[in-house]
């Protein structure tokens, strides 16, 4: 070849690597781009983050860009489950989970898994939500770094959480106060640079004075309202739902109504802009309707609520049956994926039988006892594979059956909760009951519930700790409201009534 022809060549194969590098380099930076649009839009505007987000994926994938692919997964996951699009979200968090860069990675799998466990969270798996955050602080333990820390505040916040939910207060504020030492020990310069879905100040503030406000502790509460408020404000929050619900809660506690109605309505007003549930704040607010005798008022929010839930419960059926179904398809795959692989393995030892009888008998032997110890190895990982998923498919089936025994309980344990609950598995009660006399207090349809639920009259009176005479004019009191002669047997009534 000539020298010149050779320096062509040369040459041609530089300008090549070197477009090639510099589109590599444009798309990167493409990608980092998006990606930072997407983490300004957190608590901002989930729609606009999940766009930006949606186009960093596409690009990360085309360009194999295994880190930015990562970190798309993550962001756009936690977009899709602040818009309640759980099922997509599920998706993104288990290609995640399966990055072997991830797998190999603690604080990668650790943010994975802490956003799994609010994906768990939505579907109101609460077991499965601990074990998840659980898993992620097992994790990052050790690390120091600004992320890992404010990922373990956030971890710690939500075991506060779970344990409010158990009643176990002792440990809702050892964890609370954990993750608040831990927040407030980071720099404000470190705070104010670390990436948005890591900044999690005002929802910390938030649970705490959460928590003091529904132990009807409120002036404690106030500190950590006002800081919660004032974070999210300060770090141009849109989402401000909760943060309106909790003064509501404060002012209602402090007999303050008419502010209350004035935070309540303005959570529903921010609820409803994101098209999220306001049923829960509906409830509230119809109570504060009634303390001060708006009735009509009460009746509109107590119907609000009603039609909310029943949406509510609607929705959340199907999420858990999605879940259901997705366990099931994976176990399903698995199979298959099992099977094949047993045919495959069937297959090799077939031919290197063969292979091996036409060669020597002792060969034959050897090959054929390792492919078996092989093919045992297997089976007995895919039988641990299979079981593991017959287990969560039992799980799951059982969180569905659950909720009536979870109600009977919290009846017989005269819990304040009762009424709220019941109504999210009977939705269509207070409606059937307002229509009989739409002036029932909140006090007599709860006792109306019970009886539903086939309570005795001695019953009512021991887990409500009444004396049976009181329960007895109760009794007879709500047949008056409800124009029963005294031919008609309560129980039967209602159960008519609500059942048909």
């Amino acid at each position: 070849m000539k020298p010149k022809s050779t320096f062509v060549i040369a040459f041609i194969i530089l300008i090549n690597q070197f477009v090639f590098a510099n589109a590599k380099k444009i798309s990167n930076n493409e990608i980092d781009s998006l990606l930072q649009l997407a983490n300004n839009y957190v608590v901002i505007d989930y729609n606009k983050m999940f766009y930006e987000a949606k186009k960093a994926v596409l690009l990360s994938e085309k360009s194999n860009n295994i880190s930015r692919k990562i970190e798309s997964y993550n962001m756009i996951s936690k977009a899709l489950i602040a818009l309640n699009h759980l099922e997509e979200a599920s998706y993104y968090i288990d290609k995640g989970l399966e990055e072997e860069h991830v797998k190999n990675n603690h604080k990668l799998k650790a943010i994975f898994l802490s956003t799994q466990a609010t994906y768990y969270s939505k579907l109101g798996l609460t077991d499965n939500y601990f074990q998840k955050n659980f898993e992620a602080l097992e994790l990052i333990k050790s690390k120091d770094d600004i992320e890992s820390q404010l990922l373990k505040a956030n971890i710690y916040i939500k075991f506060a959480d779970y344990y409010f939910d158990k009643n176990d207060y002792e440990s809702t504020h050892f964890y609370a106060d954990k993750s608040i030492k831990i927040i407030e020990s980071i720099p404000l310069k470190d705070y104010n640079n670390s990436k948005n879905i890591f900044r999690i100040k005002p929802y910390i503030y938030f649970y705490k004075g959460w928590f003091y406000i529904n132990n009807n502790q409120a002036e404690k509460a106030k500190e950590y309202i006002d800081k919660s408020f004032k974070y999210a404000i300060n770090q141009n929050y849109k989402y401000l739902g909760i943060f309106y619900e909790l003064y509501g809660d404060y002012y209602s506690q402090t007999e303050n109504y008419d502010k209350a109605i004035e935070f309540y309505l303005k959570s529903i007003e921010n609820n409803k802009s994101f098209n999220d549930s306001h049923s829960y704040v509906d409830s509230k607010i119809a109570k504060v309707y009634h303390i001060i005798g708006n009735y009509e008022q009460e009746r509109f929010h107590l119907n609000s609520e009603s039609s909310g839930r029943k949406k509510d419960i609607i929705k959340s059926k199907e999420l858990l049956e999605y879940e259901f179904l997705r366990v099931q398809q994976k176990y399903t795959i698995q199979q298959k994926n099992t099977q094949k692989e047993y045919f495959v393995i069937i297959l090799i030892i077939s031919i290197l039988f063969i292979i091996s009888f036409l060669t020597i008998y002792n060969s034959l032997k050897k090959l054929r006892q390792k492919a078996l110890t092989e093919k045992e190895l297997q089976l007995k990982e895919k039988e641990e594979i299979l079981s593991k998923n017959e287990q969560e498919i039992t799980n799951l089936h059982q969180k569905v059956n659950e909720s009536f025994g979870q109600l009977i309980e919290m009846a017989k344990s005269n819990s304040p909760q009762f009424w709220c609950r019941f109504q999210e598995i009977y939705p269509h009660f207070s409606i059937k009951m307002l229509e009989v006399n739409p002036c029932l207090k909140n006090s007599e349809l709860t006792f109306a519930a019970y009886i539903y639920l086939g309570f005795t009259t001695k019953d009512i009176a021991n887990y409500t700790h009444k004396a049976l005479k009181t329960i007895e004019n109760n009794r007879y009191n709500l047949r008056k409201r409800l124009y029963l002669s005294p031919d008609k047997d309560l129980m039967l009534w209602l159960k008519n009534q609500i059942d048909n």
